[in-house]
């Protein structure tokens, strides 16, 4: 990765002073909420209301997301108000909504940089996609190939688990690790990207395994919800979230494994060159819509200066004055 990049950029009021300082904390941050956040799709169905883990969970998230309101709106009113406020207001609102999309920001002021860990700012470009991509491989594999001992402790030893908090902790501890990688490495690959529907569409098995834990959870919000009306073993008798929870259960760690064989036979000569002919496509599409653009363009500037020079010879001579031919 290239050393830290300093662009210049004429500072507007202290914006580009507070964005250097913001971004580090910040990215750090939106990695702590992202650990939280884990705990709770994770950790928290295993805990009692009055669990202190529970409370510890629930406060911490409450106080980055205050912190994250708060940053929100000051980087709101940092903005470039010569430009239109809707890209600011809607990148407020997912920080606000959705505070771990905050490390994959882009910068205000120095155009299409983004800030990483060791490195500082740096420019999203195609060395800087390939860079990450190198980075994430080697230790994307490993975390992908941590699902296997998971499984089978979950397998064999589910009575053990039930029965052994301490053990529990740590099988939440790993598949909260997993998922935590996964998360990471989908938000800055898609905030590095020129297309992100694109690479969400080509990478969408990281996409399933990032949500579909988030989606377990919705059914546990649910009971907490109505927890004071009705008791919860009344619920579960229901038996269909307990279903749901374990069909969800079962297709994230289905595709965890797919990612593993994905990953382990992914890198071979023949996946690079289909990812090439892929990209070519698409940068072939990419300069044959440019070519139509410049070529409508061309066009009707044609029209304009062909009506322009029609008005000019049917216009009367100033005066009166008609042409006469000898």
């Amino acid at each position: 990765m290239t050393p830290p990049s300093n662009p210049v950029a004429a500072p507007d009021n202290g914006r580009q002073t507070w964005e250097d300082r913001l971004a580090g904390p910040m990215f750090f941050l939106a990695g702590l909420f992202l650990i939280v956040l884990a705990g709770l799709i994770h950790r928290y169905p295993r805990l009692q209301a009055t669990d202190p883990e529970a409370y510890l969970i629930e406060g911490a998230l409450a106080l980055l997301w205050l912190v994250f309101l708060a940053e929100a709106v000051f980087r709101f009113r940092l903005r470039d108000r010569r430009r239109p406020a809707w890209r600011p207001l809607l990148a407020a609102v997912c920080s606000v909504l959705v505070p771990p999309v905050r490390m994959g920001y882009r910068s205000q002021v120095r155009p299409n940089h983004i800030w990483l860990p060791f490195v500082g700012w740096q420019e999203i470009n195609r060395s800087l996609r390939n860079t990450l991509d190198r980075v994430f491989s080697i230790p994307m594999i490993f975390f992908a190939l941590m699902v296997l001992p998971l499984l089978a402790i979950e397998y064999f030893e589910a009575d053990r688990i039930r029965a052994e908090p301490v053990l529990a902790l740590w099988v939440d501890i790993g598949t909260s690790l997993i998922w935590l990688a996964f998360a990471v490495e989908l938000i800055l690959m898609v905030a590095v990207s020129d297309r992100p529907w694109r690479y969400c569409f080509l990478h969408w098995i990281d996409v399933v395994i990032v949500l579909l834990p988030a989606v377990e959870m919705m059914p546990v919000f649910r009971l907490l919800r109505l927890g004071r009306i009705l008791r919860l073993e009344e619920l579960l008798r229901w038996g269909r979230l307990h279903r749901l929870q374990a069909l969800l259960s079962r297709a994230w760690r289905a595709f965890l494994l797919l990612q593993v064989v994905q990953r382990l036979t992914g890198r071979s000569l023949e996946y690079q060159l289909k990812q090439r002919q892929e990209l070519l496509q698409a940068k072939e599409e990419e300069v044959a819509e440019l070519r139509q653009e410049i070529k409508e363009f061309e066009e009707r500037i044609a029209q304009r200066a062909q009506r322009k020079k029609s008005r000019s010879s049917n216009s009367p001579m100033p005066f009166g004055g008609t042409l006469v031919r000898t």
